[in-house]
């Protein structure tokens, strides 16, 4: 008895597997792909006052005005200005920097009493 010859399929389509991506794939895979890239970025500022202290200090400047706008939405302040956002950002940096702050979040500066 003769053992069975094994044949292995080639595939026809020698290019590059962005030939097999038609148009619509591509668009709608960018679209997704660019939404959850805006929804990472967007998460520090929806978090308002529930920002823990980690995140606070490792967002830019631009994410940190996100924050505080988010903050003042969420109290029905009208949108701060350019002191507001200085002085807050002073404030969460000295409070997140406090090695004896009583809260993992910004919204711990809010019960923090100057020593």
């Amino acid at each position: 008895m003769a053992p069975a010859q094994r044949v292995v399929e080639r595939s026809q389509n020698h290019g590059p597997l962005t030939r097999k991506i038609t148009p619509g794939r591509f668009v709608g895979a960018l679209l997704v792909g660019g939404g959850m890239a805006l929804l990472a970025t967007a998460c520090g500022s929806s978090l308002g006052w529930n920002t823990p202290c980690s995140t606070w200090v490792s967002m830019d400047n631009a994410d940190q005005q996100s924050t505080i706008v988010a903050i003042n939405q969420q109290a029905g302040l009208a949108p701060p200005n350019s002191s507001d956002f200085a002085e807050f950002q002073r404030l969460a940096d000295d409070y997140c920097s406090d090695p004896f702050s009583n809260m993992p979040t910004i919204e711990g500066m809010m019960n923090s009493h100057p020593s």
